[in-house]
């Protein structure tokens, strides 16, 4: 069989020497013109006990609603490396590079490759989810949207209630009073808008990664001016429940959610997230 046209089987395109510097293609089980693009990057706090394959429930999910999946791999805290900066950071924006040359390649001159594109991240892949759309906002535009799912996203926070044992201090080489201009570059929180929409997704059950980390962006980005949704388990409160024009942007489920049933397509989660990815 093709693999090309079994969206189980991905093929793998590597962007660096390094065996972590590879991204896994899932191609959709149907394809009409040029298909939407998902880009994915996994979470784990940075760190190399977890893996791409956390994020294949969901390629395959996506693959199979005619979606072409381009699931990312990078280098981590542990074994390949003690400091994330800048690494890390390197390696999403060449694995992004990457993907988005091989687009060009499949068109020509005359007829370019066009395509709606998302970014979606995972906790710590959220934060260089929204990294990578803040990037792809310089030059070409490549990312057209971006899904936060339960996302690191003000790493100086993450870094002053030493979440998950300090890994964003970890990751950043220092704290965010020695190395003020790096977090203002990396940190979510810090460096929105993005001038792309967004959506956010976070519950209330979640204790891996607090939602005041989706809260504190969420604020920034839409006093930015970003087109910013979030779905959430219960309603807002305090500041965090302010709106504009009456427009909250908010969408509730029926059940509490928590850290890993954002990246799970039998959640009832998901089907919001479906439909925004669809029509967003």
């Amino acid at each position: 069989m093709d693999p090309m046209a079994d969206p189980r089987a991905p093929l793998e395109l590597s962007y660096g020497p390094h065996r972590d510097q590879r991204i896994e293609l899932f191609s959709p089980s149907t394809t009409h013109g040029h298909p939407p693009l998902a880009l994915l990057i996994h979470g784990g706090y940075w760190r190399d006990r977890y893996g791409a394959d956390l994020m294949h429930p969901m390629a395959r999910d996506l693959a199979s609603r005619g979606w072409k999946v381009a699931n990312i791999e990078y280098r981590r805290l542990g074994e390949s490396l003690t400091s994330g900066w800048p690494e890390i950071f390197e390696d999403i924006d060449s694995a992004a590079e990457a993907v988005a040359e091989m687009e060009l390649n499949l068109g020509t001159e005359e007829t370019p490759v066009t395509r709606r594109v998302v970014v979606i991240g995972h906790s710590a892949g959220g934060q260089l989810a929204l990294y990578l759309a803040r990037r792809g906002s310089v030059g070409h535009r490549f990312v057209d949207g971006v899904v936060a799912l339960a996302p690191v996203a003000d790493l100086v926070a993450a870094a002053h209630e030493k979440l998950s044992g300090g890994a964003a201090t970890l990751l950043m080489g220092g704290t965010p009073e020695a190395l003020p201009e790096r977090y203002r570059l990396c940190s979510p929180a810090l460096f929105a808008p993005l001038g792309r929409p967004q959506l956010l997704v976070h519950g209330t059950a979640d204790v891996n990664v607090p939602i005041s980390q989706t809260l504190s962006y969420r604020r920034v980005a839409r006093d930015g001016g970003d087109r910013v949704e979030l779905i959430t388990d219960a309603p807002l409160t305090g500041p965090a429940a302010d709106t504009e024009d009456g427009a909250s942007g908010v969408r509730l489920t029926s059940l509490p959610f928590d850290h890993f049933d954002v990246i799970d397509p039998g959640a009832e989660v998901w089907e919001p997230i479906r439909d925004w990815l669809q029509n967003g």
